[in-house]
């Protein structure tokens, strides 16, 4: 491992940051063989990874396995193996292998990523108090100012922009927002008209927006995609509830003031959205993977600027041993900002999951809004995942009010029936004419940090939207460095630490606005960071100190200083 420069992002915490730990400091796997080395010979799917896909590609199918997915994006194919098959590659000094994991849009079968009513203090009495996603981020406050924008026009090819621009709403317009999650369902009666060059892929126009829908999951062997007879899908609701965060156009009293908008933080952005989980929530590595290679691969196509990733799986190894956030910094440093949730096994410490691991992309953990505290205050929420991450990295990243987060799902869904006390208005059905039966959906109260993922995405799509030459690098500074720290009114110390909230509470306002060129991540090559020769990898700045049993925030000579205090007060 080698350590960097400091960061010139770099600003000293107001106070010493520490956080008690109920579990000693692990050990890191340094060795890029480690983690494949490691894994039981049995049967099974697994990552075969080698410096180049042919020759992944040739050794796997020498040793008698089964290609089942090509993954040029890390170098890899997926493939079933035996247990001889398995035993021939892991002795190959070419290849290293990795268990094909399981990737979840919640986590724990009782969670669902829905309300957590003892961490809300949630009041009976304020049923009729609802926090629409522009609503929390105070999205729907600028919807209306103008700006210069270019607009989309959809074709069989991909998304055209005109080259012209011309004066449109602060809404996400002409900027495109990519989703892997569970599938979605069409909210506004979109007519998908199947792409024959791009098999599984849907594509829909509303006005000026434009909306893409790629299915991993589901093969198209019946030829009906052709026919123009299926709609897309997802049984398992996840997926259309982060979508509709982001980007539900639909318009509604906002507030008691009888404020009248958008539900959606970018109601017209355009949407690319890979369904990559299953029906029960859940994928694969091998999947997931694949997902994110189409939308890299489809970068130009669509004009993919964000990728939300409101999604999870237990980490395995360090970020740069683990093929799930390989493919993620491929994303990143093809320029694309990525953005994932935290995870929702808080309030212990150390519990950031894949991909929010990852030290390059945008990490975001999740508040309670104020209306749902006894306090008064924006609350951090129990669930919200804390760090350091696995390689001592401060996450999240930042943090935005994320529970009871409202958004569309379909009723028969399996997330819409587990969570029906949570529905908050009467179902609407969607008659498309050519699919039977008729959609229906309702918006629904769910919580977690996929919510608060995909709230800052669309947070972003509003900056790309007023500035479209901001680089990812720059997108993360600016939020980072315009976020509000929670903190103590009495002594004016923050209430949380570092590896809580992060920089702090969103300010959606500022992030957009402000002028700053910087950038993060500076001091950190990604590019040598992937590149498995160069022994190149990061190290975090928090550190144990054995003395105290405590994690301590330091700020040695050489440590890469991810935390930006911008000396602003919530």
């Amino acid at each position: 491992m080698k350590r960097k420069p400091p960061s010139p992002m770099r600003r000293s915490l107001s106070v010493i940051l520490l956080l008690v730990l109920l579990m000693a400091a692990s050990g890191f796997i340094t060795e890029r063989q480690t983690a494949g080395t490691s894994i039981a010979q049995t049967s099974g799917s697994y990552i075969v990874q080698a410096d180049q896909m042919a020759l992944a590609s040739r050794l796997v199918e020498q040793a008698g396995g089964t290609i089942t997915h090509r993954l040029a994006i890390i170098d890899s194919v997926a493939a079933q193996l035996d247990a001889i098959a398995h035993q021939r590659l892991q002795n190959h000094p070419d290849v290293v292998i990795y268990a094909d994991q399981t990737v979840a849009a919640t986590q724990d079968d009782d969670d669902h990523d829905d309300d957590d009513r003892d961490d809300d203090n949630n009041d009976p009495n304020d049923n009729e108090y609802h926090l629409h996603p522009s609503v929390v981020t105070q999205a729907y406050k600028i919807h209306d100012q103008k700006v210069e924008s270019h607009i989309s026009r959809c074709t069989s090819g991909g998304f055209a922009q005109h080259e012209q621009k011309r004066e449109r709403k602060l809404r996400g317009a002409g900027v495109t927002v990519g989703v892997i999650d569970t599938g979605l369902i069409p909210l506004e009666g979109w007519r998908w008209i199947p792409l024959n060059h791009d098999p599984g892929t849907l594509i829909a126009s509303n006005g000026d927006r434009c909306i893409v829908y790629h299915d991993v999951v589901s093969a198209d062997t019946s030829g009906a995609l052709a026919q123009n007879k299926v709609n897309s899908q997802d049984p398992y609701g996840h997926g259309t509830h982060v979508v509709g965060t982001i980007a539900n156009s639909r318009r509604d009293e906002l507030t008691d003031d009888s404020d009248y908008g958008s539900l959606g933080i970018a109601p017209d952005a355009n949407l690319v959205v890979a369904r990559a989980l299953g029906d029960d929530g859940s994928g694969s590595y091998a999947d997931v993977i694949a997902a994110i290679q189409w939308m890299v691969d489809n970068q130009e196509t669509y004009g993919i600027r964000v990728l939300n990733l409101s999604l999870y799986a237990p980490v395995i190894g360090p970020y740069w041993d683990d093929p799930l956030a390989q493919a993620v910094m491929r994303a990143w440093q093809a320029g694309i900002v990525v953005v994932s949730a935290a995870g929702n096994s808080g309030p212990e410490a150390g519990t950031v999951t894949v991909p929010g691991n990852v030290p390059y992309v945008i990490t975001v953990g999740a508040m309670t809004s104020a209306a749902y505290t006894s306090s008064g205050l924006d609350e951090l929420a129990s669930y919200s995942s804390r760090g350091p991450t696995e390689s001592a990295f401060v996450k999240p990243d930042v943090v935005v009010p994320a529970s009871r987060t409202i958004a569309p799902m379909p009723i028969n869904s399996f997330l819409a029936t587990e969570a029906a006390d949570s529905r908050v208005d009467m179902p609407r059905s969607l008659n498309f004419g050519f699919i039977s039966p008729q959609s229906e959906y309702a918006l629904y109260e769910l919580s977690g940090t996929s919510m608060a993922a995909a709230e800052v995405s669309g947070v972003i799509a509003l900056m790309l939207q007023v500035n479209p030459n901001l680089t990812n690098n720059q997108i993360k500074y600016r939020l980072m460095t315009t976020a509000r720290l929670a903190v103590d009114s009495d002594t004016d110390e923050p209430r949380y630490t570092a590896w809580e909230q992060g920089a702090g509470l969103i300010d959606t306002e500022e992030a957009i606005f402000t002028d700053s060129t910087e950038e993060a991540n500076a001091g950190m090559d990604i590019a040598l960071d992937l590149d498995p020769t160069s022994g190149e990898h990061y190290w975090g700045n928090t550190e144990w100190d054995e003395l105290t049993g405590n994690f301590v925030l330091r700020d040695p000579a050489g440590a890469v200083q991810q935390v930006v205090d911008s000396g602003r007060r919530a």
